[in-house]
């Protein structure tokens, strides 16, 4: 369920109420992390940490000697746009270029031709 929500500034403030809201049991919040106390065969936690967008950037499952044995770590995708269309321009370009270097080299061979045939 919290793979997919975004909070909104002051974090602590809003993960707080989230908590009161849901009625969440054995969860805590420091600063921009929401943390749960959780069972299994043993006790564990979960950390889930928000980043700067409000979009969870780690994911983090510790046991009880505070060692980590899960961890998911999310990095922002943003400039992978960018990448993507500089990459597409830049192919664009290349063509582009590589057909203008041909027909010119036709144009040069064209000419050849033609100063070959006169007389």
């Amino acid at each position: 369920m919290l793979n997919q929500i975004v909070i909104l500034e002051p974090y602590e403030e809003y993960l707080s109420t989230l908590i009161d809201t849901l009625s969440l049991n054995h969860t805590s919040v420091q600063g921009n992390t929401l943390i749960m106390e959780r069972y299994g065969k043993e006790k564990y936690y979960i950390e889930i940490t928000y980043g700067k967008n409000g979009i969870y950037s780690n994911f983090i499952v510790k046991d009880l000697d505070n060692k980590s044995f899960y961890k998911v770590i999310v990095y922002n995708t943003e400039w992978i746009v960018f990448a993507i269309l500089i990459g597409f321009f830049f192919i664009i370009a290349t063509i582009i270029t590589y057909g203008i270097y041909r027909r010119s080299k036709r144009i040069k061979k064209f000419k050849a031709q033609l100063h070959n045939l006169s007389f």
